[in-house]
């Protein structure tokens, strides 16, 4: 049989568009301010958690710290400072690379070796501190239970081997523990010390801080210094370990180096002797004498040359080297010849060859040439002689030179091994210098040498412990008790499954919440439900939620005349819902009927105070005109048809059928509003049928109650049988305590509303 589904209930379809949760689009700021809202409230409504751990981890953590032995910490400083010298000749042997961050980390793992704690140990006598030395403790409650038990589990073991390994059993109860040594426990006290020692550099510095911790805060200021003395007493004994050593090796050097030089010496002066080679002032005498005979024949070549310009001069060639070699009687005698030969010229132009002037400038002339020639004569038999002389003079030297290049050349030969043998001396001699220069420099670098590092600042006794550091755990235990608050509220929060507000429908089924329906206590108000309740009070605030559920459903694109009320399970107030939603229709005027489809657990009869049994069901069947199953509130006069008599088995059918869908166009032309209270969705199939033939379908959740993943599911099945789910209704509503959430839509609980609602 075919069902006609009410116009505007397909699912997605633009008449539920109203109803639909995200139709505004926030902006992202308002969504940020929102985000910290809830966030704000979340930790509001778990306040108690979030207190409990801000004031328990705290607590926790200062009596833990109580149970702890304090440890105290002094700290010296030395800053390390290679020395440095003027002079090359005053530079350490020692002279240390350019201090980088390697060479400081070095630094530090000297002071903090293990050397160093073994002299600390032995200078303050810390094997028999028990602090430091194990043995010396006295065992923890721990450690006995511990023995305790070993001993139980070995003596039971024991009591069960006794009858067939008794030997054995002997054996393991007589105790195998055997005492350490004195060496293990000197080993072990110094590793103890040593891992209390701490070097660290100072950042973008040469310093170096030096710390140790105890349990006295003496001991550990007292043992800091220590350290820092036992580190610059050890650099300068190591530069005066150094430069005794150095000292030690160059004077062994300088005793060898002194030997070899006299041996070459001795070697030299018997090499001389045996070659006859005489050493002179400059060089060797052959050499020497081929120098100045060298120089004796350039003197003589010259001597030579002097006098053959003289005999050249003499015999009137001219040339300046001529002239200059000649006599000066001889120049003036020929001066004053050439001036009576040029005047005898002149005459002769103007007197002629006869004149008695020119005839006795002639006479003059001759005079002066026959004394020219007198003087010419005796400087040509003198230069003559020189001239000899000289190149006899020439020719001796030139042959004692060839005389002494013989020798020379002989005696080169004899002079090379000497060579050879002279510059092994000069090196060795060179050498010996050398070294005996390092030994100088060494006296004198012992005078002045000094450690490279120093003290800044020594180490005081602590006024606070190191450990536990009270005033930085606690707050960080209060820090740390926020964080494990947040956490645990984070959580709750996430691992919340029912519904505490119409954004919690929103965000998991994606419908908005319509209303909040209230839950009244009757007792308190003497009615019997809130159904009762809205209708002595009309403006109360759960009436006005009510309103405001019908004026969503009238506010919609479709305006809806056929509404179904749905609900996963029993108990979450539907029914309610449907008689709440009539009465306060009724009240504003408005013609409506509620139909109760529940036919499996009908609850209108009760409610409504009917003895007749006859209901939809008869009618539907065909038992019952719609006139007999029509019935009207005796409070508002609103109608409503019960379900009938319970128990028959074909009511699915029934809603499938054509009388169904008759009775809805007959009811939707005869009243504002049709309201069908079905049975619950996950139990009866009858429920998603009635559903599919409504123009609309509210669902309702019951606050706090309802998991969120049934909720889910029953509007998923609603969706698969094609029911135009429009919206939510929050039912079940503790005011008080929803008012306390801090939820937005919580508002309307606010006592700031108080006037406008009738109590």
């Amino acid at each position: 049989m075919m069902l006609n589904v009410a116009p505007g209930n397909t699912p997605g379809s633009g008449s539920d568009r109203f109803y639909r949760a995200g139709a505004v689009e926030a902006s992202p700021r308002d969504a940020a301010a929102a985000m910290l809202s809830s966030a704000a409230w979340s930790l509001w409504r778990h306040k108690a958690v979030l207190i409990l751990c801000i004031l328990l981890v705290p607590a926790i953590t200062w009596a833990g710290l109580k149970q702890l032995t304090p440890l105290f910490t002094s700290t010296s400083s030395v800053i390390y400072e290679p020395a440095t010298y003027s002079t090359d000749s005053l530079k350490s042997i020692l002279t240390p690379d350019t201090t980088t961050d390697e060479v400081i980390a070095s630094q530090v793992e000297v002071i903090q070796n293990l050397h160093s704690a073994e002299r600390i140990v032995n200078r303050f006598d810390l094997d028999k501190d028990p602090e430091f030395n194990y043995t010396l403790r006295p065992k923890s409650t721990v450690a006995q239970i511990e023995d305790g038990v070993l001993g139980g589990i070995k003596g039971g073991i024991a009591f069960l081997i006794r009858p067939v390994f008794p030997v054995a059993a002997d054996s393991l109860t007589a105790g195998t523990e055997h005492a350490p040594s004195a060496e293990d426990v000197h080993r072990s006290v110094v590793l103890a010390v040593q891992g209390r020692i701490a070097a660290n550099s100072v950042a973008q510095s040469h310093v170096i801080e030096v710390s140790f911790t105890s349990r006295s805060r003496t001991l550990a200021a007292n043992v800091a210094n220590e350290l820092s003395n036992l580190y610059i007493s050890d650099q300068l004994e190591l530069k005066f370990d150094a430069v005794k050593t150095a000292n030690k090796w160059l004077e062994g050097q300088a005793r060898e180096l002194q030997q070899e030089v006299q041996a070459k010496a001795d070697k030299i002066a018997a090499y001389r002797q045996r070659k006859n080679l005489t050493q002179g002032v400059v060089a060797g005498l052959s050499t020497e004498e081929v120098s100045r005979l060298s120089a004796n024949l350039d003197e003589a070549n010259n001597e030579l040359a002097q006098a053959e310009s003289q005999v050249s001069a003499a015999h009137g060639r001219r040339g300046t080297s001529a002239q200059a070699a000649v006599s000066p009687s001889v120049i003036a005698l020929r001066s004053q010849r050439d001036s009576v030969a040029a005047q005898l010229q002149s005459l002769l132009a103007t007197l002629g060859p006869n004149h008695p002037t020119v005839i006795a400038m002639r006479k003059q002339l001759g005079v002066l040439n026959s004394e020219i020639n007198a003087e010419t004569g005796q400087v040509m038999a003198a230069s003559s002689a020189a001239v000899r002389a000289a190149r006899a003079k020439v020719a001796s030297l030139e042959q004692q030179l060839r005389d002494a290049r013989e020798r020379v050349a002989t005696a080169s030969q004899a002079e090379i091994p000497l060579d050879a043998m002279q510059r092994e001396a000069d090196a060795s001699r060179t050498l010996l210098q050398t070294v005996l220069d390092s030994i100088q420099r060494l006296a004198q670098q012992a005078a002045i040498e000094t450690a490279d590092a120093r003290v800044v600042s020594g180490a005081l006794p602590a006024s606070e412990p190191s450990f536990p550091k009270m005033k930085l755990l606690v707050p960080a235990s209060v820090i740390l008790g926020v964080c494990i608050g947040f956490l645990l509220v984070y959580l709750l929060e996430l691992t919340q499954s029912k519904f505490r507000s119409g954004h919690d429908i929103r965000s998991v089924l994606g419908l908005n919440c319509l209303a909040q329906i209230p839950q009244i206590d009757s007792d308190k108000e003497g009615v019997s439900g809130i159904e009762e309740y809205l209708v002595q009070k009309p403006f109360s605030l759960g009436a006005e939620q009510v309103r405001s559920l019908r004026a969503a459903l009238w506010l919609g694109a479709s305006r809806p005349k056929v509404v179904a009320i749905a609900a996963a399970r029993p108990g979450e107030g539907k029914t309610t819902t449907s008689i709440c939603l009539g009465r306060s229709a009724s009240l504003a005027g408005e013609r409506i009927v509620v139909v109760e489809c529940d036919t499996r657990k009908p609850s209108f009869a009760k409610l409504m105070n009917i003895k007749e049994k006859t209901g939809l069901l008869e009618f539907l069947s065909g038992t019952a005109p719609l006139e007999d199953v029509i019935h009207t509130d005796k409070l508002t006069s609103f109608d409503y048809i019960p379900a009938g008599i319970a128990g028959r088995s074909n009511s699915h059918s029934l809603f499938m059928s054509e009388n169904m869908v008759m009775l809805l166009e007959r009811l939707r032309r005869d009243y504002d509003l049709v309201v069908l209270d079905l049975p619950p969705v996950i139990a009866l199939t009858d429920a998603r049928i009635v559903a599919s033939l409504a123009e609309a379908t509210l669902l309702c959740v019951r606050w706090q109650t309802t998991p969120r993943a049934v909720a889910k599911h029953c509007y998923e099945m609603l969706q698969d049988a094609g029911a135009n789910v429009v919206g939510a209704a929050l039912t079940r509503v503790n005011m008080r305590a929803h008012a306390r959430s801090g939820h937005t839509d919580a508002e309307a609980y606010h006592s700031r509303y108080a006037p406008y609602y009738q109590h």
